[in-house]
């Protein structure tokens, strides 16, 4: 429905493109999406609205940069950007922005975001990419914690 890819195809891509990128010495960048409110939305308005406002913020997300591939649907409401090039500071500077676009999109509708650059990646020790995710996941419950203050 989102035409973004799921977690199964997010490790393959993500080893590659963090392996070139330190090819590269470029920085990488993961940011960890929750879209808050989906529920609501659906059901309140109905799961035809609810397609459409996920429709279009999977539209968003494919367009942060030109020919951006990077972005993947983890769950009903959870996604995943990984991008190139991107340091943290930019990465919250995108993650920013789209919030602001999806309230844009609809009135109820928000994100919660973790950001993390990918410093060191190896599947054999600590930094993995699963820990990575959990990082990126204690930071966006962070930020959901702090927006309800």
């Amino acid at each position: 429905m989102t035409s973004l890819y799921n977690r199964r195809h997010f490790y393959p891509y993500v080893e590659e493109k963090v392996k070139a990128a330190q090819q590269k010495e470029d920085p990488i960048s993961l940011i960890l999406i929750d879209f808050n409110n989906f529920k609501d939305i659906n059901d309140h308005l109905g799961h035809q609205e609810g397609d459409q406002v996920l429709k279009s913020f999977a539209n968003l997300l494919l367009a942060i940069r030109k020919n951006f591939d990077g972005a993947f649907r983890f769950g009903g409401d959870e996604f995943v950007l990984v991008i190139p090039g991107c340091g943290e500071e930019t990465a919250e500077e995108i993650a920013r922005k789209l919030n602001q676009d999806i309230k844009n999109l609809h009135k109820k509708a928000s994100i919660s975001y973790g950001f993390i650059e990918l410093t060191h990646f190896d599947e054999s020790d600590s930094m993995s990419i699963d820990n990575y995710l959990n990082i990126a996941d204690k930071r966006m419950y962070d930020n959901k914690n702090y927006a309800k203050r």
